[in-house]
């Protein structure tokens, strides 16, 4: 499932998606606010409010590795040292196992962040990929029906 309408997600680097959320993450935790619905509300401006776990897990997870407070920008201008590693971890780049050992203040959770990373990636693929029409034929009755182990059956 997409949550992304196209042009937002065309419109929109993602690398400015992962800022709002992280700077809403940050705010909602400083604030004692709930941290799900400020991040969903961040992200929903995006149509893709349905990550607000996925970055709340991530960055919990990051400030546990790195062992201490995830620093943020300010007033969506600058982009903190954390912000940067961050993104550099999730583009995934050749840079990516210098910040991986940054951020890794303890070892034994480097392998939940890399995981974790992962995760994120894929999350952010699926919920800014394209919105495509279903194929031809796709839930018209008698055409293709759903059986019980996932597979297409097409009646006779």
């Amino acid at each position: 499932m997409t949550c992304a309408h196209p042009s937002t997600a065309n419109a929109v680097t993602t690398s400015a998606i992962v800022l709002d959320a992280v700077r809403a993450w940050r705010s909602a935790r400083d604030n004692q606010q709930p941290i799900h619905p400020t991040v969903h509300q961040s992200l929903a401006r995006h149509h893709c409010g349905i990550l607000a776990p996925v970055f709340d897990s991530l960055l919990s997870l990051y400030e546990a590795c790195s062992d201490r407070r995830f620093h943020v920008g300010g007033a969506h201008v600058t982009i903190s040292t954390d912000e940067h590693r961050l993104l550099t971890l999730l583009r995934g780049s050749d840079n990516c196992e210098r910040a991986m050992s940054d951020a890794s203040a303890i070892p034994s959770l480097a392998s939940a962040l890399r995981i974790a990373l992962h995760s994120t990636r894929i999350m952010l693929r699926l919920a800014l990929a394209p919105i495509e029409p279903p194929p031809l034929g796709f839930g018209q009755r008698g055409v293709t029906s759903m059986v019980a182990n996932d597979t297409l059956a097409v009646p006779r």
